[in-house]
């Protein structure tokens, strides 16, 4: 496959993301026997870094999976839980404060099951790394809060109710997590909703292992599909999103939007997200650009925009320089994509 350039490309690619995501995130300080307190991982991210051979079932793990051979057992929870959900999933998982978390089992289990006897240290010394979301509307990533260890004082049987009302047994235990939640992340996750506490906290960790509040940028996106209105209709009318972005192009210059189709595919996948700057001047030769034409109409756009390479040819006259076509060029795998010619004819209302 390295023989195939296109494949080596992706690889090489792929391979620097890893290293550069690496060096960006990884802390010393922060590392835990594979994970990094505070970052968040997919349950799927969890169990191939505690290196499970397969990757279990969703439906198998729900909240949590003892390993076969009792050496680890990742605990999940989704801390503000839906009021639509089953009875018989509505666990009352809840921190006692920044130190101590109380947990309940799965349901119809007694202190004699199984895998609450291995949870308790029955079979030997057992990881229990926790991963908590504040509701499920994060997606599927979990915070790592640290290990922890139950407090063997703190472990009683009772019951919850299942979704035809009848009560079932299950166990409670108060854990003690090997590190204090930062504040800053705590008071995110315990929140309760909708009370005003920003929904869009991003957590970073300094070098005393607090959590500070990251600021939230912003540029417009513009959906540029199908588009009936012209690009200052759009802007005027405030027919765009708001997309979180990275300081540096949070101001009037950048914005964003959705390119659609093949006919970019060597530079920009089908439905990337892409941000542009607004013209300032200077030659644009060679650059990707987006092109408003209402005598063109893009196949992949389906309306009057298109983004293209740019290329101009000029000639100087006594006046100065002027351009005799400007040629927008695809950058594509598929040839069927051909250049398109803006010319004296077709140029009137052309805004780049």
């Amino acid at each position: 496959m390295l023989q195939n350039d296109i494949f080596k490309k992706y690889l090489l690619d792929s391979i620097e993301l890893s290293i550069n995501s690496f060096n960006k995130k990884f802390k010393i300080n922060h590392w835990n026997n594979g994970f990094i307190l505070y970052q968040k991982y997919s349950r799927k991210d969890v169990f191939r870094i505690l290196n499970v051979s397969e990757n279990p079932v969703a439906q198998n793990v729900g909240g949590y999976l003892v390993s076969p051979d009792y050496k680890h057992c990742p605990i999940f929870v989704n801390y503000h839980k839906e009021e639509g959900i089953s009875e018989s999933t509505k666990y009352e998982d809840e921190f006692v404060n920044n130190k101590e978390f109380d947990w309940m089992s799965k349901s119809n289990r007694k202190l004699t099951s199984k895998d609450v006897q291995t949870i308790l240290g029955a079979q030997g010394d057992i990881r229990l790394p926790l991963f908590i979301k504040k509701n499920n509307d994060e997606g599927s990533e979990f915070y790592f809060m640290g290990d922890m260890h139950p407090n063997k004082k703190k472990v009683e049987q009772t019951t919850m109710k299942n979704d035809k009302e009848k009560k079932v047994s299950v166990v409670r235990i108060r854990f003690n997590l090997e590190n204090p939640v930062p504040d800053n992340l705590y008071y995110y996750i315990t929140t309760p909703l909708n009370n005003g506490y920003s929904e869009s906290i991003k957590s970073i960790t300094d070098e005393k292992n607090t959590v500070i509040e990251k600021p939230v940028f912003t540029i417009p996106l513009y959906d540029f599909y199908a588009a009936a209105g012209s690009f200052s209709e759009l802007q005027s009318e405030k027919d765009f999103t708001k997309l979180e972005s990275p300081e540096k192009y949070s101001n009037n210059d950048y914005f964003a939007c959705k390119v659609i189709g093949e006919s970019m595919n060597r530079r920009i996948p089908n439905e990337s997200i892409c941000i542009f700057k607004k013209y300032t001047g200077g030659s644009r030769n060679g650059k990707i650009v987006l092109v408003e034409n209402r005598d063109i109409h893009d196949l992949d756009f389906n309306s009057a925009f298109t983004v293209k390479t740019y290329s101009s040819n000029k000639i100087v006259t006594e006046e100065g320089w002027q351009h005799t076509e400007i040629v927008l060029k695809p950058n594509s795998f598929d040839e069927k994509f051909k250049d398109i010619v803006i010319n004296e004819e077709n140029s009137e209302g052309t805004k780049i």
